[in-house]
């Protein structure tokens, strides 16, 4: 089950070498995008997901939402499929900043509560939105 090894590997090359430099060294393996439309690929979205928050919850290391993140992320380029990497700012209750990173496909919530977006002031663009796919649907 690849989620479950690389779980401490993406957070401690997140903590070494940082968002950016990660997420070229996992792009790497990353195919040409498949039509995000068909009940195949939701079918392979939703496994995705499953897998990362099995790994996750038998993990033995406690990771925070951005390398669950960058992880599925990552699992689902390597099967050509496209999501954006959003993260979010917001002071909680007792006044603290707080940083929360969550997964979209199509505009859906992947990883997370699907109001998450209103709960956190997310960036305007996308974390990674300088990696795209090429895409065998025509323009996108």
């Amino acid at each position: 089950m690849s989620a479950a090894w690389l779980l401490p590997i993406v957070a401690v090359s997140l903590k070494t070498v940082g968002l950016q430099r990660t997420q070229s060294w996992l792009a790497g393996s990353a195919r040409a995008s498949i039509c995000p439309t068909t009940e195949q690929t939701r079918a392979a979205v939703r496994r995705t997901v499953q897998i990362v928050a099995t790994a996750y919850r038998l993990h033995p290391v406690r990771s925070s939402c951005l390398p669950r993140t960058v992880i599925l992320w990552s699992l689902l380029q390597r099967r050509g499929i496209g999501a954006d990497v959003r993260i979010g700012v917001r002071y909680n209750t007792q006044g603290e900043f707080e940083s929360h990173a969550w997964l979209e496909w199509n505009g859906e919530v992947l990883n997370d509560a699907a109001e998450v977006a209103e709960q956190y002031l997310p960036f305007n663009s996308p974390a990674f939105d300088g990696v795209k796919l090429p895409s065998p649907c025509g323009s996108e």
